[in-house]
């Protein structure tokens, strides 16, 4: 049975990865299963997130890191007021916008659900700890109790949601991937490692500078390249610029933001990826590279273990000594064992993170919320 839902991201996605696409996505796979959906945002969108189910509000002036909007507060009593929807979905916490939809849902039969989306980890709670302290205490804690359940798009993330304190149900149903068809690399001067993503504390590019400069003068038919945009982090891109300068670091290359089509020719271009990361929900990252058949070296701050089990990559613990060593390890076997362990992690999205299925366990999810019945499997209760 179909389900209407709402979902809120306080943010825009303005490019084709990142926890908000992962939504649209979402909201996608979920009308392309039938379900009626909408998917509210904030500030312009980018063209290719420009569709019939996305409506886009704005910021009231002033309040952009607080995320205050009168009119989609109206607009959203309004639809549940008018039983448009039976479900509203907040994914992130931290803006008022996410708050709305308890209000609006309080004394109706519309479910209200939160999907964290990172923001309950112990590394994004000590980001500006006092003012969310501040925010919980005296308007989310409440809000949160209220949610009808949450969802989880890990085992890890279903534990930090657990140590946080809420007791209702979270249904564990990860981010679905959109598998490209396989494009063979060019031939090129240097075989490739690739970080890409924000640039960002929380991603441990230093402890990836670091270490490259520790296995550099060894593999010198290696090369590192650092693709993202420092934008909600002003400043630090150059900080790790100089890193590199202190570090005397070669073949380094700091090469932007990249999207689409270029972002896409960056996996495929690239024979390791590395996500370094103190923590990552989820992390996005390692499923766009293993759906590129690109192997993937991953922190155990990213909930991607299983990558061992599959031998489609690393899972190492956070640090340079780490990395360095799964480095030596990586740089060292030949292209067509590396080859192969992508073809592993290509075969493994395609089997068990196709948006497809992401979308039939959301709508079961749903549907179970809404009119009861047995507790799916991938609910947990306790």
């Amino acid at each position: 049975m179909s389900v209407k839902s709402i979902h809120i991201i306080p943010t825009t996605p303005e490019e084709e990865s990142g926890y908000s696409a992962s939504v649209f996505n979402l909201c996608q796979a979920l009308i392309d299963d039938r379900n009626p959906t909408k998917l509210v945002t904030f500030r312009p969108l980018e063209p290719q997130f420009v569709k019939d189910f996305v409506k886009p509000f704005s910021f009231n002036y002033c309040s952009r890191k607080i995320g205050i909007s009168s009119n989609f507060k109206r607009w959203l009593r309004q639809q549940v007021v008018s039983q448009n929807c039976g479900v509203v979905h907040a994914h992130s916490l931290w803006r008022f916008v996410n708050l709305y939809p308890a209000m609006a849902s309080r004394d109706t039969a519309t479910k209200f659900v939160v999907s964290p989306r990172g923001t309950l980890s112990e590394v994004a709670l000590n980001y500006s700890p006092f003012v969310k302290k501040i925010f919980h205490k005296f308007y989310q804690a409440s809000v949160l109790e209220s949610a009808a359940a949450f969802h989880a798009t890990s085992e890890k993330e279903y534990l930090e949601i657990r140590a946080a304190g809420f007791c209702q149900p979270i249904a564990v149903i990860p981010n679905g991937i959109r598998v490209p068809k396989y494009t063979a690399g060019h031939v090129k001067k240097f075989k490739q490692v690739l970080f890409i993503g924000r640039i960002h504390p929380i991603k441990g590019i230093d402890n990836l500078l670091r270490a490259w400069s520790l296995v550099q003068n060894t593999y010198k038919d290696w090369q590192l390249v650092i693709v993202g945009s420092d934008a909600e982090t002003p400043g630090y891109l150059s900080e790790l610029k100089q890193l590199a300068r202190s570090l005397s670091l070669e073949r380094c290359e700091f090469a932007g933001s990249v999207y689409g089509k270029d972002k896409a020719n960056a996996y495929s271009q690239s024979d390791i990826v590395v996500l370094p990361s103190y923590s990552e929900n989820f992390g996005m990252v390692v499923a766009e590279s293993l759906a590129a058949a690109t192997p993937v070296i991953v922190s155990k701050g990213a909930p991607w273990e299983k990558i061992i089990q599959e031998d489609a990559g690393w899972s190492i613990d956070i640090g340079v000594e780490p990395l360095e060593l799964a480095l030596k390890h990586a740089l060292s076997l030949p292209v067509n064992e590396l080859k192969r362990m992508g073809c592993n992690g290509r075969y493994w999205m395609n089997r068990d993170f196709s948006w497809k299925a992401v979308a039939v366990d959301m709508s079961c999810f749903y549907d179970w919320l809404t009119n009861g019945g047995d507790i799916p499997s991938f609910v947990r209760m306790d």
